[in-house]
């Protein structure tokens, strides 16, 4: 039994987001999430770091790479209820193109409340070798343990938790012009306009926030270089809005004697109050099997055992699919 309610507002937009993207949503999403983060989930749901394998020289011990790439400039994530209504085509991401408000982006809902994540810029950090997450296993007992495998960061995100009775919305970047530019002085040259992210929803939960500078049209950024080193030394605000959990241990079924054998993904971590009870109950009762007691000398490695482990995993791609 999870202590919040089962229409938690915080619940609803974490289960909507993962029916997506298969990824948790941070209800907060100022809160630092690393990859190489590794934890275990509390009793509402949330994930609480223990340390970091890239820190800890962990990930140097196993040769676990990490990467980062740019993703669009501008992304945005609709939970499966939710349908595009009009997105504005190829607009450039200038100060110009938001102060002429066409940066917007209409979604229509069909039923139930409904999720919408928008994020200015996103990048996406990601272990370059997943399989080689498995190779932890042979450095101590990860009881319960989950990790961050992938993660998007960006300077300016907004989520939005619709009311149920929300069937269309807008969610959008606007600007507060200076009282020069209100007048009558172009936008473009100059003066501090306050560039912000803005709903038409007047019900539901809200939150967003915005740190990426927005150039004038035809201005590129000449420090691309610096900005990405200010995100990696936490000298720039940076926001967390979207993160992968794997948990650390092998897959079920599988023999003791095979997981130092082979590389292989570790599973995905449905957020807990998703999984079928009856489900749950088999995984705890196949993860005890596999443990050995205190004591018990784990049997040497062998092609049976690799056979066997690798028949298991296969099976449960297939039904995963």
């Amino acid at each position: 039994m999870w202590p919040f309610s089962q229409h938690s507002p915080e619940r609803e937009y974490v289960s909507l987001m993962y029916k997506t993207t298969a990824c948790y949503a941070s209800w907060d999403p100022l809160r630092p999430v690393h990859v190489g983060d590794f934890g275990r989930l509390q009793d509402d749901g949330s994930f609480a770091p223990h340390g970091n394998i890239f820190a800890e020289g962990l990930a140097g011990k196993y040769k676990i790479e990490k990467h980062t790439q740019g993703q669009d400039k501008l992304r945005y994530v609709v939970s499966n209820n939710g349908k595009e209504v009009s997105v504005a085509p190829d607009v450039d991401i200038s100060l110009e193109s938001i102060v002429e408000g066409h940066i917007k982006h209409k979604v229509t809902f069909s039923k139930g409340r409904g999720a919408l994540l928008a994020m200015l810029k996103p990048r996406l950090t990601t272990v370059t070798y997943p399989g080689r997450l498995s190779r932890l296993l042979a450095d101590r007992e990860w009881s319960d343990f989950v990790l961050v495998s992938e993660a998007y960061t960006c300077r300016s995100y907004a989520r939005l938790l619709t009311s149920t009775s929300s069937k269309e919305v807008t969610v959008g970047l606007g600007a507060s012009l200076p009282v020069a530019a209100a007048a009558g002085v172009p936008a473009n040259v100059g003066g501090d306009i306050d560039v912000h992210w803005h709903t038409d929803a007047h019900s539901g939960d809200w939150k967003c926030a915005h740190h990426e500078p927005v150039m004038r049209r035809g201005v590129s950024s000449t420090a691309e270089e610096d900005k990405l080193s200010n995100e990696e030394n936490g000298s720039e605000p940076l926001c967390y809005p979207l993160f992968k959990l794997v948990a650390i241990r092998r897959p079920f079924g599988s023999p003791v004697s095979t997981v130092r054998a082979f590389d292989f993904e570790l599973p995905n971590v449905v957020p807990p109050w998703m999984k079928d009870p009856k489900e749950e109950k088999e995984e705890a009762e196949n993860n005890d099997a596999t443990i050995p007691t205190r004591g018990e000398e784990v049997p040497e490695y062998s092609w049976r055992d690799l056979f066997k482990s690798l028949t298991s995993w296969i099976r449960s791609q297939v039904s995963a699919v």
